[in-house]
């Protein structure tokens, strides 16, 4: 091949990736930190929870979509975690493609795509929560809880909530700091996937997500896995444009 030649060539292949946009990859990993949060939290007491703190000290960070970040909170009915972390890294994450990550989609059972796991020789998954008046909360990208402010941490804290009917629901609070200390932002009902309440005992429960108590016999007392993760998508503006999620932070409740 000539030298002529090889300079077109190599001309037209630099013109065809700017005409659609070279990929841009960021990782956000030292802005974003999120943690299983204590039980006790402004004088009260919780049941479970996370604490939630992006900074601005990435310059990079500045240039987000509007309900970015964001936090995406699921659940899971099992005594255990399996390799969720794992299966979550390389499917949702893709951390090993400089972390271009995609973004969280659910079947119509409520589990979470491509990330199922193992625990005690049966199969587990992810599902998201329902809101209350079955408000969604699990579409991108604002998720569970949307447009959170830099450098400012938040509690996402969840309490037991008994029902009439014996059943229990969950009750998220939402707590931001500020210069006065910790105030109030949000505080709602959330729900099973499909909108329905969690049952006070395993044995008590029907679908996909009560699968591994009821496979694995009665329980009077049963354990509700939480997982959180923190969503960033960078803006129009931005010169990244790939999806970043932080690792996969998780607490349990003990229904009982």
């Amino acid at each position: 091949m000539s030298r002529k030649v090889l300079s077109v060539l190599l001309v037209s292949i630099l013109f065809l990736f700017s005409s659609c946009g070279m990929p841009s990859y960021h990782d956000y990993s030292s802005s974003i930190s999120i943690s299983r949060a204590p039980t006790i939290v402004n004088g009260k007491s919780y049941d479970a929870g996370f604490s939630v703190r992006v900074s601005s000290s990435d310059p990079s960070i500045t240039s987000l979509s509007s309900e970015t970040p964001s936090i995406l909170i699921m659940y899971c009915i099992a005594s255990g975690r399996g390799s969720f972390s794992s299966q979550f890294n390389s499917y949702i994450r893709n951390s090993n493609k400089y972390y271009n990550g995609t973004a969280a989609s659910f079947n119509k059972s409520g589990q979470l795509n491509n990330v199922e796991t193992t625990v005690d020789s049966h199969e587990v998954h992810l599902y998201h929560f329902t809101g209350e008046a079955s408000r969604p909360l699990h579409v991108p990208a604002g998720y569970t809880y949307p447009s959170l402010k830099l450098d400012t941490t938040y509690y996402f804290m969840f309490e037991k909530v008994d029902n009439q009917d014996n059943t229990i629901c969950l009750h998220l609070t939402v707590l931001e700091s500020g210069s006065s200390g910790l105030t109030e932002r949000d505080s709602f009902n959330v729900y099973r996937y499909d909108g329905s309440s969690f049952s006070r005992a395993a044995e008590g429960g029907s679908g996909p997500d009560y699968e591994f108590y009821t496979d694995g016999g009665d329980s009077q007392f049963y354990e509700l896995q939480l997982a959180a993760a923190v969503n960033l998508v960078p803006s129009a503006s931005s010169s990244s444009n790939n999806i970043y999620w932080s690792a996969l932070s998780f607490d349990s409740i003990e229904i009982n």
